[in-house]
């Protein structure tokens, strides 16, 4: 598998690289999508925009240098009825979306998800808290093989309808079953993640048991989004499992698997991607 990362044109600017959106974040939960738009802008996203509800939006205004902070209205500390309006205001001049980082479990959530997938026609891709929003698959509405998801076992079963132990004894079928299924990318994270397309599944030989920590899934949205702004999105997905494993071995040699932590692993991207680059 060639993953050859091209060297960048000196004669280019920040919007060659990339405007690409992270939605994410609740009320106390705003760690994940923070995580996955630093790791976004370590992999060379030209511009990140998180959209998070206007409940942290201060907080995350705080924490954020690089990043552009986009606040969705809220009621009681929840998404307001406007929200699905607003975000869908945001990211239509932008190339890419991930969704699900953080988000909790708001009532509106799945509605937001459906809405954004209808509306705009580039790759999304689709986690966590996203993942768990979601009441129907077969209900959601994208072009074939736009949208990547991004599910633990767990999180694949329940959507899935099968059993936790089956899937971890046939990850690659379940995998491209689904994809084939649903006409969708399946990134199943685990040791050896899968990602399948259709009947074609990589196998990921990078990462280590120390990876297994809060924000390591998270650091994997914003790097997979970040490659989605020029890339297919099963090429993406592919480079994305590769260079979060990588960094994730780059942090073990260093300090050894017990210690690592999601933000070891973003430290690690740019040694990653530089194993990577074209010469």
């Amino acid at each position: 598998m060639d993953f050859t990362i091209k060297k960048r044109d000196p004669f280019s600017n920040k919007g060659n690289y990339g405007r690409v959106c992270i939605v994410g974040g609740s009320n106390g939960m705003c760690g994940s999508v923070y995580l996955a738009s630093m790791a976004a802008l370590r992999c060379g996203s030209g511009l990140v925009y998180t959209i998070v509800p206007e409940v942290i939006s201060e907080i995350m205004q705080i924490k954020s240098v690089e990043n552009i902070i986009l606040p969705l209205e809220c009621v009681d500390k929840k998404l307001g009825a406007n929200s699905i309006a607003q975000i869908l205001e945001y990211i239509s001049n932008k190339n890419c979306v991930a969704i699900g980082c953080g988000m909790g479990k708001d009532k509106l959530n799945y509605e937001l998800i459906k809405s954004v997938l209808k509306n705009f026609y580039k790759p999304v891709l689709i986690d966590a808290d996203g993942l768990n929003s979601i009441k129907d698959f077969s209900e959601l509405e994208y072009d074939d093989y736009s949208v990547a998801i991004t599910p633990h076992p767990l999180e694949f079963s329940r959507l899935s309808g099968l059993d936790v132990e089956y899937i971890n004894q046939n990850r690659e079928k379940v995998a491209a079953d689904f994809s084939k299924k649903h006409k969708c990318i399946v990134v199943l994270k685990g040791h050896h993640t899968i990602v399948a397309k259709n009947d074609e599944t990589y196998v990921n030989n990078t990462g280590n048991a120390g990876m297994a920590t809060a924000g390591s899934g998270d650091c994997l949205s914003g790097i997979i989004v970040s490659f989605m702004h020029n890339r297919d999105v099963f090429e993406a997905c592919k480079l994305g499992v590769y260079i979060h494993g990588l960094a994730g071995d780059f942090a073990k040699q260093k300090i050894g698997e017990d210690s690592i932590i999601a933000s070891d692993i973003i430290r690690n991207l740019p040694e990653a991607i530089n194993a990577c680059k074209e010469k």
